[in-house]
């Protein structure tokens, strides 16, 4: 998008006060910008992450909107209104905006996986695969997407096709503690308590005070008869 040089410096001015979490004087600063420039799509599709941002969910909705009329093929603003339909729980919305980001830009990942956790929110786990796959075939490394297979691969029972995922993820990412968690629950299932430890140890080590782990090396610690320390792990849990 070809912009004004002054104009781009602004926005980009305006992003920098949003990533430092100044969303306020973000949103004031961008719909200055509208009023002056009423027909740039990227300041209405600003102005509705600055909105989202701030709780301002059906103002969002209308700002992307605004953004998507300017500029049909808007793939973010389009990525942008799905998420917050996703938000506003409108799930029938959120599908048909990612696909409409999808029927134009065929390879954003994010799109894939995010349309996956909502099918897998209406039940509905083959189309939820199928995206989590198509998200990985565009970004092979897509972590959240090998953890959010591997989490529904486990709901299916589909075990060692889930033990994949999440060791690809780990592969990856080795700090993942939500993959370190689910792998030790699948392996705890599998009655491969000590590999289980490891992992939920791992998860501990990386967040102390991650309390799901806390709890669940407690069980196991239980399941392997010792006592003392599972009761150490499960009071953390409940402290925490």
């Amino acid at each position: 998008m070809n912009l004004d040089p002054l104009l781009n410096n602004k926005i980009n001015s305006i992003i920098e006060l949003y990533s430092s979490g100044q969303i306020s004087d973000a949103l004031e600063s961008i719909e200055i910008l509208i009023r002056q420039n009423p027909k740039e799509s990227i300041l209405h599709n600003i102005s509705g992450v600055c909105l989202k941002a701030t709780g301002q969910l059906e103002m969002a909705v209308q700002s992307f909107k605004s953004a998507i009329n300017l500029k049909s093929n808007f793939a973010d603003a389009h990525f942008n209104l799905a998420l917050t339909h996703q938000e506003l729980d409108n799930m029938d919305d959120a599908i048909k905006s990612y696909q409409d980001t999808l029927a134009i830009q065929s390879d954003y990942a994010k799109a894939h996986n995010n349309l996956g956790i909502v099918y897998k929110e209406l039940g509905q786990n083959n189309d939820a695969i199928k995206s989590y796959k198509e998200a990985l075939s565009h970004q092979p490394d897509f972590v959240e997407a090998l953890n959010n297979l591997g989490n529904i691969q486990t709901e299916l029972g589909k075990l060692d096709e889930a033990i994949k995922s999440y060791n690809n993820a780990l592969e990856i990412e080795p700090n993942y503690i939500e993959v370190h968690n689910n792998l030790g629950n699948i392996l705890n299932d599998l009655g491969q308590l000590d590999e289980a430890v490891k992992h939920y140890e791992k998860a501990i080590a990386i967040n102390p005070d991650y309390a799901e782990a806390h709890n669940n090396l407690g069980s196991t610690l239980n399941e392997l008869g010792e006592m003392d320390k599972a009761v150490k792990h499960c009071e953390r849990a409940i402290a925490i």
